[in-house]
């Protein structure tokens, strides 16, 4: 409820008060006793009655006065002036403060005055309802709100017509102004000369009569504004709109908040309304337009609610909004309500990530715990390929981002494209042991400093474990050769790990052959965990794939593997089978060639001979036991030519028969080993 004084002014043994509600210091009354009398020679006559407004400084309050010729009065000239005194703190909770004027009432002649002594209490109201603007009435407007806005230091006049809708445009063009405007605005609506008063001049003055009457009035000094033409652009548009359409309005509210914010009067009302239009304005090129005129405005620079205006206006759409309009965004984020930034979280991470990585980073750490979280929130919803086409440009936030986004470990082109080292990842909370996590820096790791301390994190056989999976399941060889680089760099790590795969990967085994010499793993004790490893891959398809084949063969011809006819049983008769059908790789035969024996001259072209040769000396070197021989292979044709091979020897005649004596004289192996022995025994 809002507390209105009022007082009234007429004519007993001249123009005098009549009564008042309040008690004003003497300057006020006397401005009052001024401002209540007929407003210039010739006003009495017209017959109109007419509103005055001005602000009483010392007093603090507004005085809105409407006052009527009073001819019933014996002295021409008299008026009756009701004056309605708004306190200035009031004013500003007044949507539409000209609704008050319902309270004026013009005295009857001889009727009591005392309802003038006291104050009376409304209620604030919004827009009156009802109240239609007519065509000639927003003609009206245009005019005086173009004059008055557009030459903000000049004392405006103009020539009213008959009818008592101008007195309803002047209020409307009053009720628009914000706060402190309204309280300083001095206008009257019927005058012949100008009110102004101690220096302090009056904004719109109205003269009766059409165009062919006089102009206003002025000092020698001061020349008026006649308010004659109107002036076009948006910013009237959207003030006319609002006269027009205050319900539907959103300029109001919008011109008393700035209002309330930056210092200025009628000069501040054009970019005030220019500014409203251009974040009215759909699409983003109002937003642009807004951004672009704060930036040029020293005032609108200076204040924290435009920019915080302006910069949620950006945030409805921030799809369509230019660059420009981004870094007006992000300057001015912390001016952003939290309550706006949650609503747009996941947009605006999104903006931000792809404008400005580093303050989206800098913000997830904002003191504010509601931004904070929100930055965050909208953050975990940015796709993981928006996250990773730029992080060759913020490689040097890897860290912030993986503690805003932990889940980005997982991403094998986050490894790629950043330098971490995976220890510092750690130190962030990365868990790289997280099977995620190490198939990810196993997809996307190429620099073998990162590699080795992947390695080092992980240990070599939980990244074997993973690697089988990974090469079992894709095409990566280019991506695991440079890891069984640094992995075989450990041959126990590796020994152990062959030695214990039930289940071994073809392409894994291929790629460890491809790395390792055949006599680099260690086999101390027990079994030699490649001929446990080619066993399992055998016993799983069924077959070796002949670079197996070839690898199993020359770590059996070697010094290191105590499974020698183990590894000659899978090898030596697949082998000699493609040497002799010449299907022999070339490639691979190159691998090892050079260091088998001769063949026969003549013969030097079969490579059969010389596979026989190399495994008649492996077995009399390391005398075989004969069972062990007997079983080397399944083709008694193979296995005589091997025992001819020994045969020919140092000390292969006594081993064959030392095999022979250790044969059942009734299996088909010890026969045969009987016969071959017995034969060449002769021959010799």
């Amino acid at each position: 409820m809002v507390k209105i004084h009022q007082a009234l002014h007429g004519y007993t043994d001249g123009h005098r008060q009549l009564a008042c509600s309040v008690s004003l210091p003497t300057k006020d009354a006397r401005l009052m006793l001024v401002m209540s009398d007929a407003s210039g020679p010739g006003i009495a006559s017209v017959g109109l009655p007419y509103l005055t407004g001005y602000p009483l400084a010392e007093s603090g309050m507004y005085a809105l006065a409407r006052t009527w010729p009073a001819p019933e009065m014996s002295r021409p000239g008299c008026v009756w002036t009701h004056t309605l005194l708004i306190g200035f703190a009031d004013l500003a909770t007044l949507v539409s403060p000209s609704a008050i004027t319902e309270l004026h009432q013009r005295p009857m002649m001889k009727a009591p005055l005392d309802a003038y002594s006291t104050d009376v209490v409304v209620e604030p109201k919004a827009h009156p309802v009802g109240r239609t603007f007519s065509p000639e009435a927003s003609s009206w407007f245009t005019t005086l709100a173009s004059a008055v806005y557009e030459h903000p230091d000049e004392q405006v006049w103009a020539r009213r017509n008959e009818g008592s809708e101008i007195d309803d445009v002047v209020l409307r063009l009053w009720d628009q102004q914000w706060p402190r405007l309204k309280r300083s605005f001095r206008f009257c609506t019927l005058t012949s000369r100008d009110r102004s008063q101690d220096g302090l001049p009056f904004d719109l003055q109205l003269t009766p009569g059409g165009k062919s009457s006089s102009p206003l009035r002025f000092s020698s000094t001061v020349e008026g504004l006649e308010a004659s033409s109107k002036s076009t652009g948006p910013w009237l548009d959207d003030l006319v709109h609002d006269a027009q359409f205050p319900n539907a309005s959103t300029l109001g509210p919008f011109l008393r908040k700035l209002g309330a914010d930056i210092l200025g009067g009628r000069e501040a009302m054009r970019p005030f309304c220019s500014l409203h239009a251009a974040l009215e304005a759909t699409g983003a090129e109002g937003v642009s337009d807004a951004v672009r005129r704060v930036e040029e405005s020293p005032a609108f620079s200076a204040s924290e609610l435009v920019k915080s205006v302006v910069a949620q206006s950006a945030m409805t759409d921030l799809s369509s909004v230019d660059g420009h309009v981004l870094d007006f965004v992000i300057d001015n984020f912390s001016l952003i309500p939290e309550a706006a930034v949650a609503e747009k979280q996941e947009p605006f991470a999104l903006m931000l990530w792809e404008h400005d990585p580093r303050r989206l980073l800098e913000l997830s750490m904002d003191s504010r715990g509601e931004v904070r979280e929100a930055i965050r929130a909208g953050a975990a919803a940015i796709p993981g390929a928006a996250i990773t086409d730029r992080l060759s440009q913020v490689e040097d936030l890897a860290v912030p981002l993986l503690i805003l986004r932990p889940a980005i470990a997982e991403v094998p082109e986050f490894w790629k494209h950043t330098k971490l080292l995976p220890t510092l990842a750690a130190r962030a909370g990365v868990e790289l042991s997280k099977a995620p996590v190490l198939k990810a820096m196993l997809l996307g790791l190429r620099e073998p400093a990162s590699i080795q301390a992947a390695v080092q994190a992980v240990g070599s056989l939980q990244t074997l474990d993973c690697l089988t999976h990974l090469v079992a399941s894709a095409n990566i060889d280019d991506q695991a050769r440079p890891w069984l680089r640094i992995l075989c760099s450990d041959t126990n790590a590796v020994a152990q790990f062959l030695a214990r795969i039930s289940a071994p990967s073809r392409k894994l085994l291929l790629l460890l052959a491809d790395t390792l010499d055949p006599e680099a793993i260690p086999n101390e004790v027990g079994a030699d965990p490649w001929y446990l490893a080619l066993q399992a891959l055998a016993a799983c398809e069924g077959s070796l794939p002949f670079e197996l084949q070839v690898y199993g063969y020359r770590r059996a011809l070697g010094r290191r593997s105590r499974s020698v006819e183990d590894l000659l049983k899978l090898t030596f008769e697949p082998l000699h089978v493609a040497a002799e059908s010449k299907s022999f790789p070339e490639d691979q035969w190159r691998l090892f060639g050079n260091s088998l024996p001769l063949a026969p001259f003549g013969q030097e072209w079969d490579n059969a001979i010389r596979l026989r040769r190399a495994t008649a000396r492996k077995c009399s070197d390391l005398q075989l036991h004969a069972e062990g021989l007997a079983q080397l292979m399944r083709s008694d044709q193979l296995f005589l030519q091997l025992l001819e091979e020994i045969w020919q020897l140092w000390g292969g005649s006594r081993y064959l028969r030392s095999v022979g004596d250790a044969l059942d004289r009734n299996s088909p192996r010890g026969r045969l080993v009987k016969n071959f022995v017995k034969q060449h025994s002769k021959l010799w």
